[in-house]
């Protein structure tokens, strides 16, 4: 027997709010055979990330933590909140914007100080005022990954490394504060 799955992209994270069309478009092709959707998230754990941020805020992007409170709208994207200059510095982890947002809204993150935790040197680590070069989960550092089929995978570290995991270097931070 085939299996039939709808592989959706990033879009999809940023629609959330407007799912009926694929909920009609998964019931029509449900009434032909068995279809599964499936999420292609993009960044390594991505899936993970998303699943824990909505358990713990009940969303999965665009959330502003404030004064002890969990706030959600558009307005607290990457995209609207570099657009509306709200932003006065960034902690990006794992991840180079600088690369992959659109250049009108990439330039202003470059006004602001930036701190980077990253493994390799990408455009926003070369980039940022501070760029700590972290172990590479998953391989120097253990812990967990959810894959895009939302299968949890445990990680034990194979390669021996000085380098701080992420959690490590995050764990010094909130120390420090």
């Amino acid at each position: 027997m085939y299996k039939r799955q709808v592989f959706v992209g990033l879009g999809l994270v940023y629609s959330l709010e407007n799912l009926e069309p694929l909920i009609r478009l998964m019931d029509a092709l449900n009434e032909k055979a068995n279809f599964h959707l499936i999420p292609m998230v993009g960044h390594y754990n991505m899936r993970g990330f998303n699943e824990n941020l909505f358990e713990e805020t009940g969303h999965v992007n665009s959330v502003k933590f404030e004064d002890g409170t969990v706030k959600h709208g558009p307005e607290y994207s990457i995209v609207e909140s570099l657009k509306a200059k709200t932003v006065d510095a960034a902690l990006i982890i794992g991840s180079d914007p600088l690369s992959s947002l659109p250049r009108s809204v990439a330039k202003n993150l470059l006004e602001i100080p930036v701190i980077s935790l990253d493994p390799c040197e990408t455009l926003t680590s070369r980039r940022a005022k501070v760029y700590i070069n972290t172990a590479i989960s998953g391989v120097e550092s253990g812990g967990s990954a959810t894959r895009m089929d939302g299968v949890k995978v445990n990680f034990k570290p194979v390669v021996e490394t000085t380098r701080l995991s992420d959690e490590a270097v995050l764990k010094k931070i909130m120390e420090a504060l």
